[in-house]
């Protein structure tokens, strides 16, 4: 059985929910790995609820944040293989 990146997380969080996976240095926001699977989940569900189904293209433009990771892993969520394209900010 193949686990992704997605599974990954879920499962981290059920054996150390409480652990710190994420930190933004130039925020300081911090958050554990069931807050960061808890955002992940609700941004998933969200693109589903707009049609995103498994296959599709999702383009993102954010600079390094959480809000990057998140779609990062919600790519991956229940096997849905949202395939993510990152638009560079800088060209040159």
């Amino acid at each position: 059985m193949q686990i992704n990146i997605g599974e990954t997380l879920s499962r981290r969080t059920q054996r150390m929910p409480n652990r710190e996976a994420l930190v933004e240095t130039d925020s300081g926001r911090r958050f554990t790995y069931s807050e960061l699977n808890a955002r992940t989940n609700r941004l998933a569900n969200g693109l589903t609820k707009l049609g995103v189904k498994a296959g599709d293209r999702v383009a993102i433009l954010l600079m390094n944040s959480s809000e990057f990771i998140e779609t990062f892993f919600c790519g991956r969520k229940n096997r849905r293989d949202t395939r993510h394209t990152e638009l560079a900010t800088h060209v040159g």
